[in-house]
């Protein structure tokens, strides 16, 4: 499942290459919105960060995280381009805060979790599904991780439902609905 990732780039909608505090949110939130409902029907996009110097913790609390917990179950939200640590922690101890989680891409193979972190068993099973070109299905997640199936699928919804995997139904050989969960890449 060849698809490109629509990005919207952050700084494009900020005044100034710091965002600091609830007042500047409150100008940016719409706008991200706005970006957001321009790109119908996308399960995954793409925040890149390039050009911010530096957020505290309310700024991307009351934006991107506020718009992914507003789309979460059909829309998930990762984000690239992080300046430093310290701004990653900020994110982080926002995702926390709003209990809704993005994954931070620090660079093409290394991830990071912000907000919520998942138990070892969900870390697991998201790396199956980042991994995997076609997304990954409950059966195959059971059989790999050793697993049943409804266990597998249980897992996998609560990936969805922390914000960092999406779900598409897809027409099954069978003739039904199978869903496959796919991660940011």
């Amino acid at each position: 499942m060849n698809q490109t990732t629509p990005t919207i780039r952050l700084r494009d909608l900020m005044d100034d290459d710091v965002a600091w505090g609830r007042e500047e949110a409150a100008e940016v939130y719409p706008r991200l919105l706005r970006a957001v409902q321009r790109i119908p029907g996308a399960d995954i996009i793409k925040i890149s960060a390039d050009g911010i110097e530096k957020t505290d913790a309310s700024f991307p609390r009351e934006t991107v995280f506020a718009v992914a917990k507003r789309h979460r179950g059909s829309t998930i939200f990762y984000v690239v381009g992080l300046a430093t640590e310290s701004m990653a922690d900020n994110w982080d101890m926002a995702g926390d805060k709003l209990e809704q989680g993005i994954i931070w891409w620090k660079d093409r193979d290394t991830y990071q979790f912000l907000g919520p972190a998942p138990s070892e068993s969900l870390r697991e099973l998201f790396d199956l599904a980042v991994k995997s070109r076609d997304g990954i299905g409950a059966a195959e997640a059971a059989k790999k991780l050793k697993k049943s199936i409804s266990n597998a699928s249980t897992l996998l919804k609560q990936l969805v439902d922390k914000g960092y995997l999406a779900r598409r139904g897809i027409n099954s050989p069978s003739g039904g609905v199978e869903y496959r969960y796919f991660g940011p890449k």
